[in-house]
């Protein structure tokens, strides 16, 4: 077991990279549940969300280009995807039903 967090406030649901280089999670660092990304080592921290919703269950694609992820506004749970710099954020899922909890899966084997 290694810790690769250090800071006081809460981390987790961690997910490495399909190729094992990246690793991303959710942090309170900044006082709300925000999507992060390091390098597997733990190097590296960034934070890619910065908004007032709690972020939570963070997931990398099969190609390790972008995140799926759920950001929680006033209860209802929306679907988003971001770019692993935390650019070109798009709202997949857009209407009043619950969605959370996204995977990523491999679309050809």
């Amino acid at each position: 077991v290694v810790q690769l967090t250090f800071h006081a406030a809460d981390a987790g649901d961690p997910c490495y990279s399909p190729n094992g280089s990246k690793i991303c999670f959710v942090s309170y660092l900044s006082g709300t549940a925000q999507v992060y990304r390091m390098d597997a080592s733990g190097a590296n921290q960034v934070q890619l969300t910065s908004n007032l919703n709690d972020n939570f269950d963070p997931h990398y694609t099969p190609d390790t280009s972008s995140i799926v992820w759920t950001v929680r506004n006033c209860g209802i749970g929306e679907i988003y995807r971001m770019r692993d710099d935390g650019t070109d954020v798009v709202n997949l899922t857009q209407h009043a039903a619950n969605d959370e909890r996204p995977t990523a899966a491999r679309t050809s084997y």
